[in-house]
């Protein structure tokens, strides 16, 4: 694991050699076992290497070619690298190497861009063509590892991270589409960042780019890979998730786990219990009603795994740094705690496994579940829609997963959205949003609300997939798992240098597990059917396949959570902050700042997500951010 970042100078126009010693500060804490650097008079890229599988300074980057002319920079693993170097050598190539950096150029010289079919693992790859005076970058299958760029005519900037690049283009502005997307969701969608100039490279893709030509190609997607409906075969699915966990474990340095006494983490530990080289598992405190360190402890004890349970540490004041770390607003306080997970794993281990991918590939969250339902029983939507405007809230409160409450408006919401259910893309996006174009309007200066409102849902790239259920998949699976998941988990764990490798990401998985049949993969009263039936054939404990998915989430159930929240609020959401803000209504938030404890659960969100908007657009502004 690893930073990078680099400019292509095609114009000839700027200096660039200044800038690596800012590309070098700046990705540090992706790599703080060592640095290198190239650079020519079209060309410079600096590296930070975070040594996992093979710490020899042979294999530090930009590392060469035997002729000299190509160079090769990357973030991530290659975890078949060996596989691949077997390959190479049938083929009469010589390596000098036992890394995957080597092995990764090679297969590029000898297979050119194909060679991305035959890889396995995470990456961000730069390969620099000194002869032709060409970049090639491309990135891994689902989006695990973070690559973004910008060009204005002049130059081509592209990084690990944000911040390098816009060290270089001096000057940046928000993205009032992307944002839209923030406000809603709590996140920002596809391949916009919040930054108008800055971009990501979309996963499964590559770009090169010569002179001022720009190719840009999509290497995989999973619509094209997969070939079913299949029936569920509990024997391939065990060859192909061992597989994916035992690719995953080669490392020369210790290796953790996050464990939640839920099937996703614990699933990790059983597949892979034959061959256990996990040194220590790590559990996060909710302490609430919902904490799952006691059977988390249980499962990591039953294993013979060292176990640590990780209290809460990181407090509101830490919130700018995490959002500055995240570089893309993430309104849910989840990072807090996804934050002190990382920081205590990064005092054992450098290498730390995740479930994370799973909810989005097995149909694992409450409103997957929801929308099949509803899907299965169109005609029946309408009156649900109907009926639950008078339900007692004490009863829909009752049955919810979560441990905050709903107010009666969050169920009108609800509602007016059953009565109107449809197969379209725009529909599964307005299910699960924060805030209504409503709330918006009340909540945001006019001003600022009408540069946003402007934006519409695009529905031209709607997807292909006529069942609703892969519809619904593959839209989790290009826009919330990518920029929530994955950059959650990539960002605050590797600013603590800890690597996070995803078994649930294997796209050998991905493909299979998305071919199934749909009653093979979610039923009316089950989900994840592939996971749970693989881990009962594994002999799992019943309390692991047959729990009920409980949401992981910092409550403000919590005394101490909920005072330490209202008290930085109170603190950063001054008066006159919201009146010289060029975002807020002042009376509005205020109003909901001093409802206190009377706030219902998505109130308590709505405000959480505009308090870290207004701390991220604070860290943000030292680079010229401009609205």
């Amino acid at each position: 694991m690893c930073g990078l970042a680099g400019i292509y100078n095609y114009s000839n126009e700027q200096d660039i050699k200044e800038t690596i010693e800012s590309f070098d500060s700046l990705l540090k804490h992706r790599g703080p076992d060592g640095k290198g650097s190239y650079f020519d008079d079209k060309y410079l890229v600096a590296h930070r290497r975070l040594a996992i599988v093979n710490s020899d300074s042979n294999s530090d980057q930009p590392f060469y070619s035997k002729c000299r002319r190509y160079n090769l920079s990357f973030n991530g693993e290659i975890y078949n690298y060996l596989e691949l170097a077997q390959e190479l050598k049938e083929e009469g190539i010589v390596l000098s190497t036992t890394s995957d950096t080597e092995v990764l150029l090679e297969s590029y010289l000898f297979w050119g861009t194909s060679f991305l079919d035959k890889v396995n693992g995470m990456f961000a790859i730069a390969i620099w063509d000194s002869v032709d005076k060409k970049i090639f970058i491309a990135r891994d299958r689902l989006g695990i590892k973070p690559l973004y760029y910008a060009h204005d005519g002049k130059s081509f900037v592209f990084s690990s991270e944000i911040r390098p690049i816009l060290k270089v283009i001096k000057k940046c502005s928000l993205n009032y589409e992307s944002l839209s997307d923030y406000f809603r969701f709590r996140y920002i969608q596809g391949d916009a960042t919040a930054f108008k100039e800055v971009k990501c490279l979309s996963p499964g893709s590559y770009m090169i780019a010569s002179g001022t030509e720009f190719t840009h190609k999509k290497y995989w997607s999973l619509q094209e890979a997969v070939k079913g409906p299949q029936s569920l075969n509990l024997e391939k699915l065990e060859e192909i998730y061992k597989s994916s966990i035992h690719l995953r474990m080669r490392s020369h340095s210790k290796i953790g786990s996050y464990l939640s006494s839920g099937i996703d983490s614990s699933s990790l530990l059983f597949a892979n219990s034959e061959t256990q080289r996990i040194h220590s598992t790590y559990t996060f405190d909710t302490e609430d009603s919902k904490s799952e360190v006691k059977e988390a402890k249980q499962i990591s004890t039953q294993l013979n795994i060292r176990h640590t349970e990780v209290k809460k540490k990181s407090n509101y004041k830490n919130l700018s740094t995490i959002l500055k770390n995240l570089e893309e607003p993430i309104g849910d306080n989840i990072i807090l705690a996804s934050n002190d997970l990382a920081h205590m794993a990064s005092k054992d281990v450098k290498v730390i496994l995740s479930g994370e991918g799973a909810d989005e590939i097995l149909n694992g969250y409450a409103h997957h579940y929801v929308l099949y339902i509803l899907s299965k029983f169109k005609f029946l939507t309408k009156a649900i829609g109907h009926i639950i405007n008078f339900l007692p809230l004490k009863f829909i409160n009752y049955i919810h997963p979560y441990p905050r409450e709903f107010d009666r408006r969050t169920i009108q919401s609800i509602s007016s959205k059953l009565t109107r259910f449809e197969n379209s893309k725009e529909y599964i996006q307005s299910f699960t949003e924060l805030f209504s174009n409503e709330d918006l309007s009340i909540f945001l200066k006019s001003s600022f609300y009408n540069k946003l409102s402007n934006r519409k849902i695009s529905t031209s790239n709607e997807y292909k997939e006529s069942n609703f259920l892969n519809k619904l998949t593959l839209h989790d699976l290009e826009n919330w798992n990518v920029k929530y998941t994955l950059l959650r988990s990539d960002k605050i764990n590797m600013s603590h240098s800890l690597e996070a490798r995803v078994p649930f990401m294997d796209h050998r998985l991905v493909e299979y597990i998305y071919s199934l049949k749909i009653e093979d993969r979610i039923g009316l009263r089950e989900q994840k059917i592939p996971l749970k039936r693989l881990m009962k054939r594994l002999g799992a404990p019943k309390a692991i396949w047959n729990k009920k998915k409980a949401p992981f989430l910092v409550s403000l159930s919590n005394e101490r959570e909920y005072i330490e929240f209202q008290t930085y609020c109170e603190e950063e959401l001054t008066s006159t902050m919201l009146k010289d803000s060029p975002f807020w209504n002042c009376e509005e938030v205020l109003e909901l700042i001093n409802k206190k404890r009377s706030r219902s659960f998505v109130e308590d969100k709505q405000l959480f997500s505009i308090l870290a908007f207004q701390s991220w657009f604070n860290e943000f502004e030292e680079f010229g951010l401009s609205i």
